[in-house]
């Protein structure tokens, strides 16, 4: 709100799988996924990222995907091509 961006922006939190059907077509998604601490286990949270991802190869249309991530091991657990 105080950036006024309000107009332009929808803001979803919770899971991504159940939030990605109400983001309209062709819309930029930046995500702060759980890491770390929040997760615990590696296992887990690289299982989290996978199905996040899974959601983004379905959803071709959902471009430019932002990630802010602190897990190091993300890029070379992950399929699609991250920059």
């Amino acid at each position: 709100r105080q950036l006024g961006v309000d107009a332009d922006v929808t803001w979803h939190a919770g899971d991504f799988e159940t939030c990605v059907d109400q983001v309209p077509q062709g819309s930029a998604v930046i995500s702060n996924p759980p890491y770390g601490k929040r997760v615990g286990d590696p296992r887990k949270l690289l299982a989290l990222y996978r199905r996040f991802e899974h959601v983004l190869a379905r959803r071709v249309d959902l471009r430019p995907v932002v990630i802010a991530c602190g897990f190091a091991p993300f890029l070379g657990a992950m399929t699609l091509p991250w920059h």
